[in-house]
């Protein structure tokens, strides 16, 4: 294999992986490039180049053997998609659909797949043939406005709220190292009135100071009860957070484990191999070499059960009603206010 039709394909075919095909200058041979992940191969540990186009076609079709195939079924994909939307009872983002097709195998964990699937997923959109996603980063701005003061009135008797952790023992708190899951922690728990805490990555020292302010003031002990990926980055990430937020008298972390991945045969991918936090990280749990498994490819039912039962552990029930109860009390003052204005 040596001509250049042969080797534009095997370049489509990395591509796919997201992978870069260098070529040496020197002698033709090449060495591949993980954009994604971080990490080189070539035909010595350390060096560069000397592998043969041939080498690389093998290596990235043991790596991902659907990527031979020029194109993908994607009407069959974007049809599974869209069941996995529909079997939410929360919602979606791209990027948890994304992992969860990944975890199926249907697609790979490249930039290439994922931006296929963000446009086969909006072209069926705006066709109507497929469910809304969540757009967690573009909101409409707009003030709050009302038609009269009754309209107000009335806005203000149906979202009052007291404070639902009201006589709880402890002050419990859910984070999340994906900004992405925070709507879906929302409408699980937001009944229950636990503040949640999405961190994105590193959180700034404004919302550490923010959060351990909260919590002093709840003036009981605090809580937290979080879930992030299995990876170097993802341990530093809520040891960091809890290092500089010293605030909690408990802190657990719910999701992700190496039993949990071998549970619920969650894909995993290769790591950053130039992290130093990922090689620890993959030594102290048994890998020969740095890995990542996304928190997005886990079921949502199964990841708000973990969570559920970490509540569980420390949720006062009696407590939570007579805060209901009280709540409705307030409710319907604010109600019969609205009616006496009314008439």
């Amino acid at each position: 294999m040596s001509t250049k039709t042969d080797e534009q394909r095997v370049r489509r075919m990395a591509k796919r992986q997201g992978i870069s095909l260098a070529k040496s200058r020197d002698d033709s041979s090449f060495m591949l490039h993980d954009d994604v992940n971080g990490g080189s191969w070539a035909a010595q540990d350390g060096g560069s180049y000397g592998l043969t186009l041939a080498q690389c076609e093998a290596w990235l079709l043991q790596r991902d053997p659907s990527t031979g195939r020029q194109t993908r079924d994607w009407t069959r994909i974007v049809r599974e998609a869209g069941r996995i939307v529909e079997g939410y009872d929360t919602s979606v983002t791209l990027r948890q659909l994304f992992y969860r097709l990944v975890s199926r195998e249907l697609i790979s964990n490249t930039e290439n797949d994922y931006n296929y699937l963000s446009a086969k997923t909006a072209e069926a959109r705006r066709q109507g043939l497929f469910p809304a996603l969540v757009d967690q980063t573009s909101n409409i701005v707009v003030p709050q406005t009302f038609s009269s003061p009754d309209d107000a009135r009335s806005y203000l008797s149906k979202s009052y709220c007291r404070d639902r952790t009201a006589g709880q023992e402890v002050s419990l708190y859910l984070g999340t190292e994906k900004a992405g899951f925070k709507a879906q922690l929302w409408e699980s728990f937001g009944d229950f009135g636990i503040p949640i805490l999405p961190l994105g990555g590193y959180a700034s020292q404004t919302y550490v100071d923010g959060i351990a302010e909260h919590a002093d003031r709840q003036r009981r002990p605090a809580v937290l009860i979080y879930a992030g990926d299995f990876d170097g980055s993802g341990e530093d990430i809520y040891r960091d957070f809890v290092q500089r937020t010293d605030c909690w008298t408990e802190h657990r972390q719910i999701a992700l484990t190496p039993e949990q991945i071998e549970e619920y045969q969650l894909p995993v991918l290769p790591g950053k191999e130039t992290d130093t936090r990922s090689k620890d990280h993959a030594l102290r749990h048994g890998f020969d070499s740095a890995v990542q498994v996304e928190m997005d490819a886990l079921d949502p039912t199964v990841l708000r059960g973990l969570y559920q039962g970490a509540i569980d552990d420390f949720w006062d029930d009696d407590a939570y009603d007579a805060a209901v109860a009280a709540e409705d009390a307030d409710r319907a003052v604010l109600g019969g206010l609205v009616d006496r204005q009314a008439g």
